[in-house]
């Protein structure tokens, strides 16, 4: 499995406070390192628009990180709030 970063989600995760950015991190790594159905864990994943087959958002207390999943490599796309992270 690999990790992309966007230059986008770099740049938006350099202005959350730290200690929020560790949880983030720990949350991605906790998804990345599961080899089994990661709906079973408490990782609050969601598909943010049906439209967009392979949009998905993980919730890490108020901040929302969207990325993309497929053949095995996670796409991080941004990271914020989530009073303003969806168009």
């Amino acid at each position: 499995m690999k990790i992309i970063a966007t230059t986008t989600f770099k740049k938006s995760i350099s202005k959350i406070e730290k200690n929020m950015i560790k949880r983030i991190l720990g949350k991605i790594d906790l998804f990345y390192n599961i080899s089994e159905n990661v709906y079973d864990l408490n990782l609050d994943i969601k598909k943010i628009n049906p439209k967009e087959k392979w949009i998905y958002r993980l919730r890490v207390g108020k901040y929302r990180v969207l990325f993309t999943f497929k053949d095995k490599t996670i796409k991080l796309l941004d990271v914020d709030n989530r009073d303003s992270i969806y168009f």
